[in-house]
């Protein structure tokens, strides 16, 4: 028999991403299920990790990654034909040159994230001597940009009103599968408004709206029901699926340009409603605390949940700052 085809580098790398692919899926069932084999075993499990690529976005991100190292590989390990050939050492290489060759903090991150997920190393930045990410590096979102004034803010005024309103991310606007509807809304007995939002890998939250902005949420969105919330986060999500398959509602907006830079709507929501989150502790007649980076840990740990994430460094870092 003659010698079996295995492809290009590119094609390999492809084919294994591919094989990560969990679109759909909860990533928080898997990092349950991975947390718990972990410790069945007595080992150590980071918290962040989940077997697999749940986001599109991720995928997409993570295969630009994988086609600019096989490129590179190409020339620097021009007798390594096989992905499976790859060595830790090989992977470290490639991010110093990244980090050498002037790629930001955030960019050599990004491709250390995808070759970890590519090649199961776990390579750390400090094993990598790599510069360790700093949201003084960001400047999307923080300064306007050439970008910010090529589109006009009165065609888009509501998406605008529940981008800020909402702190959701720019496919719950337009063109996420769970794009934001009349049924997607809801408030609780004592009249606090939230909209149930599946976003980013899948994942189920309910975002409260602001106060400041509830009035016009209630005029885009008459007679929001009343309801009382489950104690359980699945059976949250269960119930709202089922609805937002039964209902048959049209989606609020049919349009939402690029050039909107949604992740800085993101960053006022979080900064609005941890003031929000101050008074009402404030209310109770509960200390603030400064333990976490001068910021209270608890409210921190409010708002992650309410933005989506599950670290708070990421809040701070991406958020706050």
């Amino acid at each position: 028999m003659g010698r079996q085809k295995i492809g290009s580098l590119i094609y390999q790398l492809t084919e294994r991403l591919k094989s990560l692919q969990r679109f759909g899926q909860s990533k928080h069932t898997a990092k349950a299920a991975y947390r718990r084999k972990q410790e069945a075993h007595g080992e150590k499990w980071n918290p962040a990790f989940a077997e697999g690529i749940y986001s599109y976005n991720t995928y997409y991100a993570y295969k630009q990654t994988a086609v600019e190292f096989a490129n590179w590989a190409k020339k620097e390990l021009p007798g390594v034909k096989r992905v499976d050939c790859f060595t830790k050492e090989h992977i470290i290489k490639y991010l110093q040159e990244r980090q050498t060759t002037g790629k930001s903090a955030y960019t050599v991150s990004k491709d250390m994230s995808a070759l970890n997920k590519t090649f199961n190393f776990g390579i750390c930045k400090k094993e990598a001597g790599l510069k360790t990410r700093s949201y003084k590096d960001v400047t999307r979102s923080r300064l306007e940009r050439q970008n910010d004034k090529k589109y006009n803010p009165r065609n888009y005024t509501k998406q605008i009103i529940f981008a800020k309103a909402s702190g959701c991310r720019r496919e719950s606007v337009l063109g996420g599968k769970y794009q934001v509807a009349a049924c997607s809304f809801w408030r609780d007995s004592r009249g606090n408004v939230f909209v149930s939002l599946i976003e980013k890998g899948g994942k189920f939250r309910n975002a409260p709206i602001l106060e400041k902005y509830k009035m016009e949420i209630e005029k885009m969105v008459p007679k929001i029901p009343t309801r009382t919330q489950y104690q359980s986060l699945a059976m949250e999500a269960f119930r709202f699926k089922e609805l937002y398959r039964k209902s048959g509602q049209e989606c609020l907006f049919s349009k939402y340009t690029k050039k909107i830079d949604n992740h800085a709507f993101r960053a006022e929501y979080a900064r609005e409603r941890y003031s929000e989150l101050i008074q009402q502790k404030r209310s109770l007649g509960e200390e603030i605390l400064k333990n976490y980076r001068m910021y209270d840990r608890e409210i921190l740990h409010l708002l992650s949940k309410s933005l989506g994430h599950d670290r708070i460094s990421v809040v701070v870092e991406h958020y706050l700052r």
